[in-house]
């Protein structure tokens, strides 16, 4: 009789510690893995800056290296060095192959982004973390860039202002992926022609699109 009602308890106690269990897992949010680190290093290439196909120069493929540091919950500072790898020139570039020795252009980025909601994520059991979910961000971009005709010697380009919505996203232990949309102010140099003809070379203050898909790793 005894260990009758000894063998019911236990299995009464199993069953609801094996309910208490489920239940845990289902509520539990996933915590990105990189959250107990306040800095994420990347390496990442897509259609982003240094990415251009057609003339003068081809097809140039980015290169991207980066650092992103949490200041606080929610909000982080980052930079990323990008250079365009020509992957082809143009039929016409060939005869200068040598001059743009396989870089088409350099720059970098630098902003401040936040992270928002955070709380509603991890109430949908979604990952969460310093680096992991949807951001706004201020970024000013600079690019250098190897002009035909100029020898190994880059030419600066342009620096923007631009205000951005995207997500970054984990997968696996060291996959990334990171899409952004916004608008900026760009100092974009034109071409201007006097009653002489004589040109003139100018930088006036454009509006212009920034938009970007980056397929890359976590060291």
């Amino acid at each position: 009789m005894f260990h009758s009602v000894i063998r019911r308890l236990l299995c009464s106690t199993g069953i609801t510690l094996l309910m208490h269990s489920a239940a845990i897992g289902q509520t539990a949010p996933l915590v990105a893995a990189d959250s107990s680190s306040r800095v994420l290093l990347k390496g990442s290439t897509g259609f982003a800056r240094g990415f251009t196909i057609g003339a003068p120069a081809g097809l140039a493929l980015p290169l991207i290296l980066g650092a992103e540091l949490q200041l606080a919950p929610h909000w982080t500072v980052y930079t990323d060095g990008f250079s365009g790898m020509l992957l082809k020139v143009n039929r016409q570039e060939e005869h200068d192959i040598t001059k743009y020795i396989n870089l088409y252009n350099v720059g970098a980025d630098f902003g401040i982004r936040h992270y928002y909601n955070q709380s509603k994520r991890q109430r949908r059991g979604l990952a969460t973390g310093a680096f992991v979910g949807n951001y706004l961000a201020l970024q000013s971009t600079s690019s250098w860039w190897n002009p035909r005709n100029a020898g190994r010697h880059l030419r600066y380009d342009f620096t923007t202002v631009a205000v951005l919505w995207g997500l970054q996203r984990r997968f696996g232990n060291h996959g990334l992926v990171e899409a952004y949309a916004g608008l900026g102010l760009s100092n974009d140099i034109r071409a201007r022609y006097t009653d002489t003809g004589y040109e003139l070379q100018r930088r006036f203050a454009t509006v212009k699109p920034e938009a970007g898909i980056k397929l890359g790793f976590v060291l």
